[in-house]
């Protein structure tokens, strides 16, 4: 794929790529499995060849989404204090989400690093943060895959041995729901041993930064959505095929709410921003049921008073 053929209608391509690409890279490790040494190497290349199949599966299932730069800013700041990530709150079992333009780089340590594929045959070892382009997820009846993803270009060699526009340089699983507070990872030592979980800071802000994408897309006075067809571009129509269709999703402009006095009866000078927040708002059979409910945030002053603005910086962390 063409470094610059990176637009809406261009993710179910980048979709069934990825499916050829996972399925082949399965197909190498089963190759490669009889040249293993020893028991816990075998283990490992018969793992990576069944993970590769079930992500080919599962990518082939995919819904496809396309998500603005203003979006992504909106779901980053609202992730900073995300409680939980939730199976219902879900728009698809499967997804493939783009970014228009790259989330923060994310941090490899959690991976132990990139290994890459040098031009000489060699390997190119990184433990650089990695800008994230896509984000993969695979809902389960009781956890979540999650594979953050970069564009093949922007690495000093490719992750994997199969072509992929995208490669996969992370992954994450979770029991759900997921209390991202409590995220802890096993750790290992080299020669694969478990050892005794650690907090996983890194772990817990990607979950909440999918699980605030996945609500504010569903939330109508946070988010606009337009299913497109990525075959020709335009709106979607009866004729687009299921693999074909593409949602695009992007921020509304704010609410202005005008007001002369705050709270407490003090007269307003200035126009501010009032800060999103979440809540658990009651829905179902007398509204004994909860879900997680984004309060969009809005512009709240006299008319044409100065509007005070605070500099927001996003990031991976919780």
């Amino acid at each position: 794929m063409s470094k610059d053929r990176w637009a809406a209608t261009a993710v179910p391509g980048i979709r069934r790529a990825m499916v050829r690409g996972c399925s082949a890279e399965s197909e190498r490790a089963r190759r490669i499995l009889p040249t293993a040494i020893t028991k816990h190497q075998a283990e490992t290349i018969r793992r990576d060849a069944d993970d590769y199949q079930l992500f080919s599966e599962r990518m082939d299932l995919a819904d496809c989404y396309w998500v603005t730069r203003d979006m992504a800013a909106s779901a980053m700041q609202a992730s900073a204090d995300v409680p939980s990530l939730s199976r219902e709150d879900a728009p698809s079992m499967n997804g493939l989400m783009c970014f228009s333009s790259p989330l923060p780089p994310m941090s490899t340590v959690r991976a132990g690093g990139v290994a890459m594929r040098g031009p000489d045959g060699g390997t190119i070892e990184s433990a650089d943060p990695v800008p994230v382009d896509a984000l993969a997820w695979m809902v389960g009846r009781f956890d979540i895959v999650v594979l953050p993803l970069v564009r093949t270009h922007r690495l000093a060699g490719p992750i994997h041995d199969a072509p992929m526009p995208l490669q996969i340089f992370e992954t994450a699983q979770a029991k759900l729901p997921a209390v991202l507070a409590d995220m802890t990872s096993d750790t290992r030592d080299e020669c694969g041993l478990a050892g005794a979980p650690e907090p996983d800071p890194d772990m817990a802000g990607l979950l909440a930064f999918l699980s605030a994408c996945w609500v504010l897309m569903m939330t109508p006075t946070v988010a606009e959505r337009k299913s497109l067809d990525g075959q020709w571009g335009g709106r979607a129509t009866g004729q687009t095929r299921p693999g074909d269709l593409v949602t695009a999703v992007d921020l509304r402009p704010l609410r202005y709410i005008r007001a002369e006095h705050d709270s407490s009866g003090r007269r307003l000078t200035t126009r501010h921003i009032v800060r999103g927040h979440w809540t658990h708002q009651p829905h179902g059979r007398d509204r004994a049921e909860r879900r997680l409910q984004w309060i969009a945030p809005y512009v709240r002053g006299p008319e044409g008073a100065p509007l005070v603005q605070t500099e927001k910086v996003m990031v991976w962390r919780r």
